[in-house]
């Protein structure tokens, strides 16, 4: 896989989009614990608009995140 050297933009949109990102809501209960959690549905939910509005996207296979412009 090529890598980029310079990942100034990725790590630029990265941090925009973290500084919007807001917590996912905790709907799911595990019974076993008794605790709620936010299902993965919920997360991709919460985080897909803010990634996608700064170019970026995720990987299911292996939660890599990546810009549109080629940087990995």
């Amino acid at each position: 896989m090529k890598m980029s050297e310079n990942i100034a933009e990725l790590a630029k949109a990265l941090a925009a989009a973290q500084a919007e990102i807001e917590n996912a809501a905790k709907g799911s209960v595990n019974p076993h614990f008794k605790n709620r959690y936010a299902d993965l549905a919920e997360i991709l939910n919460t985080s897909r608009p803010v990634l996608s509005k700064h170019g970026l996207s995720i990987y299911r296979t292996d939660a890599r995140v990546r810009r549109r412009q080629g940087q990995r």
